[in-house]
């Protein structure tokens, strides 16, 4: 998982290992709804065949998930991604 300032382009991160695969995570606002505060999304953990689903706190990334939930079964990987009609 990691984070990158677009402007200083400092960069934080957090890996789980070599054996895990993380998919595209939603950025969810915190109390204000302004500023991004929380990543939430899954993660495989290939040896233990299990997904994880983590939330990280984006001020402190490299701490690692703030909360996470392993589930009993790996789910299948997916596509992910924003799709917006287009404006004229």
């Amino acid at each position: 998982m990691a984070l990158i300032d677009t402007e200083s382009m400092e960069q934080t991160s957090y890996a789980f290992g070599d054996d895990w695969m993380l998919e595209e995570h939603l950025v969810v606002a915190g109390q204000d709804a302004r500023k991004a505060k929380w990543a939430v999304g899954t993660a495989l953990d290939c040896r233990r065949r299990a997904t994880v689903v983590a939330v990280y706190d984006l001020d402190d990334i490299a701490s690692g998930p703030v909360a996470s939930a392993r589930l009993p079964y790996a789910l299948p990987l997916g596509l992910h991604g924003t799709f917006l009609a287009q404006t004229s």
